[in-house]
């Protein structure tokens, strides 16, 4: 009787390649915190990360951004585009439902 082994041994989160390279990148860039990621794929397929990271750390990594994204490209072959904010993307986001017409609008404040 042959055993599935994809079935029985399931990989835990920590040694996946996603969650290696989102900590490759959280050492980058360290002394910052990580406030978004977005993935833009085009269509050829290519895909481009845009990390958004603390406005309060732009004087420590404005001038490290290049060699951050020169450096994490060289590591795990992905483009990476630097930003800085002060507000979380993800509490920005509010959803607002018209249900009378079954529109759901999201607004950025």
């Amino acid at each position: 009787m042959v055993k599935n082994s994809q079935n029985l041994n399931k990989r835990p989160r920590s040694r996946t390649l996603t969650a290696v390279y989102d900590n490759i990148l959280d050492d980058l860039v360290l002394p910052s915190n990580i406030i978004g990621k977005r993935i833009r794929v085009k269509l050829d397929g290519s895909k481009n990360y845009k990390i958004t990271l603390d406005e309060n750390d732009r004087a420590l990594l404005a001038d490290k951004a290049d060699a951050i994204a020169h450096v994490y490209k060289s590591l795990n072959y992905q483009k990476n585009c630097y930003r800085f904010s002060n507000k979380t993307l993800l509490t920005t986001l509010s959803k607002k439902i018209d249900r009378d017409n079954l529109v759901i609008v999201y607004i950025l404040e």
